[in-house]
């Protein structure tokens, strides 16, 4: 027996579907009462940050919700340690290998070097690593490193150690400028045409006045 006041839903509470919709376009949020979150006035071809492209800035700047600039503003303090700081890595280029973690060796040839040094053997030993730093374990042995076409054979000696296999197997290949051909010999020069000697004129007798 139930009371007259009870109520029950027969099937599934709740929608389902709702997780299938697709709004597809910013109008629609809007039928439904959402904002955008930038609120500025537009201008044709304008942006939402207070400038259209191609001119100077405009307006104020976009500013984070606590109100500092979010475009190009530094927030780093000065620190104790700045001064410990020789230089930056940004003005250095490229950011080195660190130093605890040591010289990046490839263990596939590094590992055959050694079996091939407790052997007492000599065989080319083929490696893709190119970024692959020479250690004194290869000294004495040919590796045939990849260029990205063939394969290009390296007796490794003592003044490569600490270099990469990479600089000694170059990728491209200079065959010289267009247009000079140094197989031809040079052109002889045109014959020199002789001088032309100027006619001088001789002093004569000076003429006879008859009166």
């Amino acid at each position: 027996m139930f009371r007259n006041e009870c109520y029950c839903t027969i099937g599934q509470v709740g929608n389902a579907d709702h997780e299938n919709i697709s709004i597809g376009k910013a109008g629609r949020n809007r039928w439904l009462g959402a904002n955008p979150t930038t609120r500025r006035v537009q201008e044709p071809g304008g942006s939402s940050h207070g400038w259209r492209g191609g001119e100077e800035f405009r307006g104020t700047p976009s500013l984070h919700p606590l109100g500092k600039p979010t475009k190009g503003l530094k927030t780093r303090k000065r620190k104790a340690s700045d001064r410990l700081i020789v230089r930056r890595r940004k003005e250095s280029g490229d950011m080195a290998r660190s130093i605890k973690k040591g010289p990046y060796v490839r263990p596939g040839p590094h590992q055959q070097d050694r079996v091939m040094n407790r052997k007492n053997e000599k065989r080319v030993v083929r490696t893709w690593a190119r970024r692959s730093t020479i250690v004194p374990e290869f000294v004495g042995h040919t590796l045939a490193v990849h260029n990205g076409n063939k394969f290009i054979p390296i007796y490794v000696t003592e003044n490569m150690v600490g270099h990469k296999l990479g600089e000694f197997a170059p990728t491209r290949l200079f065959r010289g400028h267009a247009g000079t051909d140094k197989t031809t010999a040079p052109a002889a020069p045109p014959p020199s045409r002789p001088r032309r000697r100027s006619k001088v004129m001789k002093p004569g007798p000076s003429p006879v006045m008859s009166g």
